[in-house]
């Protein structure tokens, strides 16, 4: 049980990272004013979680380091095609949301998913670093 829950922070931090190198890129492209500032809370708030994850694979005295995960590749493959129809497409509100809601979509199952297993094999110690993503 143990090993799952370190393999499932594993595609969680895996994940925040990828999620790290992409915001920066939408927070570039996006002209709307509102999403340009929504990218970068929420690039702020994916450092943040990072740093949670730092902070639990060192209580569980585990190198914190990633799995590579296709599903989230495919998910931030998915917003760069979106990206790129942002530029040659009018209807640019919708293509907006689409690429903001896979990102954050995304960005929520693997906090929820953090939440879920903490509550069933972390420990108490682990779980306090939590508490503030459920």
């Amino acid at each position: 049980m143990e090993d799952m829950f370190l393999h499932g922070l594993q595609d969680i931090y895996y994940a925040e990272h990828q999620i790290e190198k992409a915001l920066p890129d939408m927070v570039a492209k996006a002209s709307d004013p509102e999403l340009k500032k929504g990218f970068s809370m929420h690039l702020r708030q994916t450092k943040g979680q990072i740093k949670r994850l730092d902070q639990a694979f060192k209580k569980l005295k585990a190198k914190a380091q990633g799995t590579k995960c296709p599903a989230i590749d495919g998910i931030l493959d998915e917003a760069n095609d979106i990206a790129g129809e942002l530029c040659a497409n009018s209807s640019r509100p919708r293509v907006r949301n689409a690429r903001e809601m896979s990102v954050n979509t995304s960005s929520a199952v693997g906090s929820s998913g953090a939440s879920a297993s903490t509550k069933k094999c972390a420990t108490a110690t682990i779980r306090t670093v939590f508490t503030s993503i459920e």
